[in-house]
């Protein structure tokens, strides 16, 4: 089920110990501005089964159609801490040692200082070896395997900053500033690794497949709600549109213990402020339904003009007359409110500054008391 608490866009989270973003990412960007596939991510932490410690095990978010069809599966091998030694035979690492829950980071993935892929990461050196690692691991020492981390890539990491582009010379600032190169690669927004990346996008009735992200529950099998996302934009000229929606991103956070689900869209606009969109709507419907018409959401939105903030169901019943009455009378004579006054103030004496004043004072009334 959607959770109550739907959070809050956001940009990519770093952590609070690197002001300047060098290290690696904890969180995908809600903000890219277009994706050109759907991708999934999964942060946070392994759990060994059954909360009982063990040197090895493994994690797994498998993702099918509606119909149980496979589409994409992210493994990878869990293993305690350990550490690379020399011997008689050549080269060997010490046992892993036991572990109940290990971070699924870049930090415990293959790399290390000096290498791009990677450089808060561990193998590259004399000591440990990393924690996270592919189905088949590490074979030598010499080994040099792209980093197994299923987490989002640092949009300032090379492997995506380069994607950026470099035509920002004098023709870039006559003809495109603030916008992108020409030779910008849209895929710099994708943020999960390549294996990670789907051919098209999601329809929103998935099947998940979790495996030892949970502390109590080793495996969990769940379907994405299957929501269809409707927007609707008005603009100043009262033109109304929708606005197409693809489902795009799937991240898995086992640290929070939550799925959470981004659908994007593009619409135009002809300000870069966008003060020439005057508001819009988003409505989620069953995918399984058939979709809304555009006069529904048309309505609701001259339901939103009417009363944007919701006084009229607020107020007791027998008061509604004089609010419609207020209302009807308040749009003839657009009078400014005092300097200061709350939305919610403004609109109330709007509309009552157009009644006498014993029914004014019986609707100001009336709103302060809910």
């Amino acid at each position: 089920e959607p959770h109550d608490d739907q959070g809050r866009i956001s940009g990519e989270v770093f952590d609070d110990d690197d002001p300047d973003c060098a290290g690696a990412a904890l969180k995908p960007s809600d903000l890219a501005h277009f994706k050109l596939r759907a991708e999934v991510l999964l942060t946070g932490v392994c759990h060994a089964p059954g909360g009982k410690p063990t040197p090895e095990t493994f994690v797994r978010v498998g993702l099918a159609h509606a119909d149980g069809k496979p589409w994409l599966k992210i493994d990878r091998k869990v293993l305690g801490p350990r550490v690379w030694k020399e011997n008689l035979v050549g080269q060997a690492y010490t046992d892993p040692l036991p572990f109940t829950t290990m971070p699924l980071g870049w930090a415990q993935s293959f790399g290390g200082k000096g290498h791009e892929p990677n450089p808060v990461g561990k193998g590259i050196g004399p000591h440990e070896r990393p924690n996270v690692e592919w189905p088949e691991g590490i074979k030598a020492k010499g080994d040099r395997p792209e980093p197994a981390c299923p987490g989002p890539i640092s949009g300032l990491w090379p492997q995506r900053l380069a994607k950026m582009g470099k035509a920002y010379g004098p023709d870039y600032q006559k003809k495109r500033a603030p916008f992108f190169a020409e030779d910008f690669d849209w895929s710099y927004f994708q943020s999960a690794p390549r294996s990670q990346q789907l051919e098209g996008y999601l329809r929103g009735d998935e099947h998940l497949e979790l495996v030892n992200l949970h502390p109590t529950i080793g495996h969990i099998e769940a379907q994405l709600p299957a929501l269809r996302l409707r927007v609707f934009v008005r603009d100043l000229q009262e033109e109304l549109r929708e606005v197409p929606m693809a489902l795009d991103t799937i991240h898995v956070d086992s640290e929070l213990g939550v799925v959470d689900l981004c659908w994007r869209g593009i619409t135009s606009a002809r300000e870069r402020d966008l003060s020439d969109l005057a508001f819009g709507i988003i409505a989620p419907e069953p995918l399984a339904a058939r979709a809304l018409p555009r006069s529904h959401y048309e309505e609701r939105m001259r339901a939103f003009l009417d009363d944007p903030l919701g006084m009229r169901e607020a107020i007791p019943e027998h008061l509604r007359p004089l609010f419609d009455r207020a209302q009807a009378l308040a749009k003839q004579e657009q009078a400014p409110p005092p300097e200061g006054t709350s939305p919610l103030e403004a609109e109330v004496l709007r509309m009552a500054s157009a009644l006498p004043e014993e029914e004014a004072t019986k609707l100001i009334e009336a709103v302060r008391a809910m």
